[in-house]
């Protein structure tokens, strides 16, 4: 146990804070139209925020296995930033 708590915290740095990045991306990019009523809510998994999520994981992680700047900060600022795209669309496409 001991000798793998290094490597789940490292784990843990990698898959937690994109999806913060994922959470303020899509405020931003939805904040002014405010939230939909819940009854044009019709999709049970919004892809916009599932796929920046898996690719700040992505690169949170590659940026920790090669040491590239700080990984948990890579992985959040691509994450933000997919997702504010996405929701660009998204809200553009309403």
């Amino acid at each position: 146990m001991e000798g793998h708590i290094v490597g789940y915290l490292s784990l843990l740095g990698v898959l937690i804070p994109p999806l913060g990045g994922v959470l303020i991306g899509d405020w931003i990019a939805r904040w002014r139209g405010g939230q939909p009523a819940l009854e044009t809510l019709s999709e049970k998994v919004r892809w916009q925020a599932l796929v920046p999520y898996v690719l700040g994981c992505l690169i949170a992680w590659v940026s920790n296995q090669f040491g590239i700047g700080i990984a948990p900060l890579n992985g959040i600022m691509v994450a933000l930033v997919a997702a504010w795209v996405l929701g660009r669309r998204s809200v553009d496409a309403r």
